[in-house]
């Protein structure tokens, strides 16, 4: 089974060729692990040239740098996407080396090689898969007509790699599940235990389901959590707090559309049926901080912070459930350690409003003026210096010149964030505030009726 995906380099082409015709990762002299099956392989044929897994299309490895500049400079295409990034990644033990860089190859002269120029690399150093990577040049050599990738190439790129590795007797997926992928970002915050937007709707959704029985049940358990939503082919939901609406079958796959909740719902038995409040609290992360909570009538700004941490529950000795916090606050669980720092950053430096926060900042940034243009003076001296010592004397007094510069522009940014983030904070609060004012008022509005 093999995977595929491709993605625009809108810079750095030589990088990308480096990395992708890296000897460490594609010579396999480097890996005796694998020189097992590549000598078989080589008896068996006859070849002696396949110690490095590298094959240039429509080009050569050693100059495709310099091929692909040339054809962008023939057609004054220099701008934009240089070139375009695709990997083909194969299961764990699925193959040999010659036969993921062989399908590569096939691959990319079927995909690009009547217009493009390629190079194909097949990366030896992963123990768990092997994979080859295609940098292709955004211009024709041809016609000096860019390339676009999009999602009827992406389909048919996955369906041409599908049959060559049905010709060559591998295993193809032929229902792969619906759902949309993963941002890398949401991947490795899952990865890390760290609660994402998605995750946090699909907790939401699998408890509503696990509480509901009917589809108005459902519907009102969902109102119940603060959810709005909307119906069509699929369901789409709003967060509270949140703007944008979460089509559920799209993002989560066919078990959260409706057809899928009602089967699931089905299985629910009065007796299992757990209401919404009584779910069991999810495991929770413990952050301690020594110290005492501040007084109330601690300025604004690290008030605000301390307030803020104390609702995420930070400070509190049995943290409260993330299922029990209003949704803009379980979103923000993620980023505990970076409140950590900026707390931490307030207190060292004793600041307490946001006006001595804005006056830190402009003392750093005038003692950063004055590095630079020390640095820069030094910097002249030095090209004029001709005696070693005092020429090594220079450079040492400019490397600790840009060790504290690299200090102050870090404290720099660590208060133009928290500037920034203190606000966010304030507002979010502020709609946390209303929202539970206007739900208190509405369930007064609805005693008040059902007493009439």
């Amino acid at each position: 089974m093999a995977t595929t995906k491709i993605w625009p380099v809108k810079r750095q082409l030589g990088y990308v060729l480096r990395y992708a015709a890296n000897v460490e990762k594609t010579e396999l002299s480097r890996h005796p692990d694998l020189l097992g099956s590549a000598l078989q392989y080589v008896t068996q044929d006859g070849k002696t040239d396949m110690d490095r897994f590298v094959t240039g299309i429509n080009c050569t490895p050693d100059t495709a740098q310099e091929v692909m500049t040339a054809t962008k400079q023939q057609f004054g295409k220099t701008g934009g996407t240089m070139a375009f990034h695709a990997y083909q990644s194969f299961a764990p033990g699925e193959v040999t080396p010659e036969q993921a860089h062989q399908i590569g190859v096939q691959l990319a002269n079927e995909l690009w090689g009547d217009r493009f120029q390629v190079l194909v690399a097949t990366h030896l150093d992963k123990e768990s898969h092997l994979h080859s990577h295609f940098v292709i040049n955004s211009v024709s050599f041809v016609d000096g007509k860019r390339f676009h990738s999009d999602a009827k190439f992406l389909h048919r790129m996955r369906a041409v790699s599908d049959r060559l590795c049905l010709e060559n007797g591998l295993f193809v997926v032929q229902n792969p599940s619906t759902g949309r992928s993963k941002h890398h970002a949401e991947y490795m915050a899952e990865k890390e235990g760290k609660p994402t937007w998605r995750s946090l709707i699909q907790a939401d959704m699998d408890q509503v389901i696990a509480s509901s029985m009917t589809d108005r049940q459902f519907f009102y358990n969902l109102r119940q959590m603060g959810y709005d939503y909307k119906l069509g082919e699929d369901i789409s939901v709003r967060p509270p707090g949140k703007e944008r609406f979460f089509r559920l079958a799209r993002n989560l796959g066919e078990d959260y559309s409706m057809e899928g909740i009602r089967r699931r719902m089905l299985r629910n038995r009065p007796q299992y049926q757990i209401p919404v409040s009584q779910k069991p609290a999810a495991a929770h992360r413990h952050y301690r901080m020594k110290g005492t909570l501040p007084k109330k009538q601690q300025p604004h700004l690290r008030r605000l912070y301390f307030y803020y941490c104390y609702k995420l529950g930070v400070f509190k000795k049995h943290p409260q459930s993330p299922k029990k916090m209003h949704f803009l606050l379980r979103e923000e669980l993620r980023y505990l350690d970076r409140y950590n720092r900026e707390l931490r950053f307030l207190h060292d430096n004793h600041i307490l409003t946001d006006v001595q926060l804005q006056a830190l900042q402009n003392q750093k940034e005038q003692e950063l003026e004055l590095l630079v243009s020390r640095r820069r003076k030094l910097k002249y001296q030095l090209k004029k210096e001709t005696e070693p010592a005092e020429a090594a004397k220079i450079q040492a007094e400019m490397d600790a010149l840009s060790q504290r510069m690299a200090v102050l522009r870090a404290d720099i940014r660590m208060c133009k964030n928290i500037l920034e983030r203190s606000k966010e904070m304030a507002e979010k609060m502020e709609r946390i505030r209303e929202e539970g004012a206007n739900r208190q008022t509405e369930i007064q509005q609805q005693d008040y009726q059902r007493s009439r």
